[in-house]
């Protein structure tokens, strides 16, 4: 029974994992395809993976003159290598994308506040700034600070206050 284990877990870590590993660098939102998409990717970058990186062991093995060739440990480590490789790209551009998309976002916020402030005088409720209600809250919250500096007390204004 563990050999059936065994072998369902080493198909899976060398047909499935490199694969996923290398999709998520090429395709690096989870939405951009489909699951199914994804898995058959994965399938066959995997192979592809594992064939190349055969085919490099054994080239290296033959110009260096190493006798080992292609061992259960060359090619685990080769394959790990690979998968962390393809981690360590996905997150990389994962983040890259991820700030893009902020930056995007509120470049869109801003132009849509100006928008509909653009030619419209500020009233209380409004956005833009208004030097008498502001000079009035700063006056009276530096006031409350100076009073708790003597008095001792911790002093938060609560919100809206």
């Amino acid at each position: 029974m563990t050999t059936l284990l065994q072998l369902a877990l080493a198909f899976i870590i060398v047909l499935v994992v490199p694969g996923f590993a290398a999709s998520l660098a090429i395709f690096p939102r989870f939405n951009q395809i489909d699951i199914t998409e994804r898995f058959a990717i994965s399938i066959g970058l995997s192979i592809t993976i594992v064939i190349a990186a055969g085919m490099l062991i054994s080239y290296g093995a033959a110009v260096t003159g190493y006798g080992g060739g292609i061992t259960v440990l060359s090619l685990s480590a080769t394959l790990g290598l690979v998968t962390v490789l393809g981690l360590l790209i996905w997150a990389m551009r994962a983040t890259s994308l991820a700030i893009s998309t902020r930056r995007q976002a509120r470049k869109q916020r801003q132009a849509s506040l100006d928008e509909s402030t653009r030619g419209k005088p500020a009233t209380a409720g409004s956005p833009l700034f208004d030097k008498e209600r502001d000079a009035d809250w700063y006056q009276e919250m530096t006031s409350k600070r100076e009073d708790t500096a003597t008095s001792g007390k911790d002093y938060r204004p609560k919100r809206g206050a």
